[in-house]
């Protein structure tokens, strides 16, 4: 798996050589893992790795965009939003092109990133299942939903010299 800098620069470098005048990349990378429950069982314990990553570029002053998941489509996605653009009609105003980087956004990482979360396996999350139903089966109800969480690594940049990153988690609980 390619670095996610060494992504964004292959991305910037092939839209620039085929006539961007701005891009901008977003890029999701990280891990997920989802229990799905009915009638107080366990099933589909889905859990994986994965990329996301959009691209939006201005072309011939149109804004064209796309997203895919593999890093294998890279040039086929690239390929076919150029072919996109060069279909789509002109646009009659102008489209907004930034010239220089974007203002360094700073969160604290306590507010993104939380260890227990990032931490949770298979036991993990059934045992917030089981938590959840000891709350509630003295109440005549048992857990049906999804409980699931997952810990992403964030890119963001531009070409113009944006460059920004953080490393979120999440979970949730749905009934």
């Amino acid at each position: 798996m390619t670095s996610a800098q060494n992504l964004i620069n292959r991305i910037l470098k092939e839209t620039k050589k085929r006539g961007a005048t701005f891009t901008e990349v977003f890029i999701t990378r990280g891990i997920s893992s989802l229990k799905r429950i009915v009638n107080g069982e366990s099933y589909q314990p889905t859990a994986g790795e994965g990329i996301s990553i959009a691209l939006s570029c201005i072309v011939d002053n149109k804004r064209i965009n796309t997203a895919f998941d593999s890093e294998d489509a890279l040039i086929p996605e690239i390929n076919a939003l150029f072919l996109k653009a060069h279909h789509l009609p002109v646009q009659i105003e102008e489209v907004f092109a930034p010239t220089a980087a974007f203002p360094t956004v700073s969160l604290p990482s306590k507010l993104l990133y939380d260890t227990q979360t990032a931490e949770m396996n298979d036991n993990r999350l059934i045992d917030v299942i089981s938590h959840n139903n000891s709350l509630l089966e003295p109440l005549g109800f048992v857990f049906d939903g999804a409980v699931g969480h997952s810990v992403n690594d964030l890119f963001f940049a531009n070409s113009v010299g944006t460059f920004q990153t953080c490393k979120p988690t999440s979970a949730h609980l749905s009934i």
